[in-house]
């Protein structure tokens, strides 16, 4: 079962980019060679496309298995770790 981050009652301040930067940063550092996550997160609290903060977490070593908008207020980011 993948590990469950839910951001959406979090607030993402001034400037939601370098917020999910750092989050996907530490959910990285978090998680093992081949492990999933799923990271729930607020579109109305950002003011970049869902699929724009889900590129971020390509650059803290995970990969995007799938982006979802669920609801107005929940979007689903699915990653995985890839190896070292």
């Amino acid at each position: 079962m993948p590990e469950r981050y839910d951001l959406r009652a979090m607030q993402y301040g001034p400037d939601p980019m370098m917020f999910f930067e750092d989050t996907f940063n530490r959910i990285s550092a978090e998680l093992n060679p081949g492990q999933e996550a799923t990271v729930v997160v607020n579109p109305e609290k950002m003011n970049e496309p869902v699929a724009q903060i889900a590129n971020l977490a390509e650059a803290s070593g995970l990969s995007v298995i799938m982006v979802r908008e669920t609801a107005s207020d929940e979007a689903v980011i699915e990653v995985k770790k890839r190896a070292a």
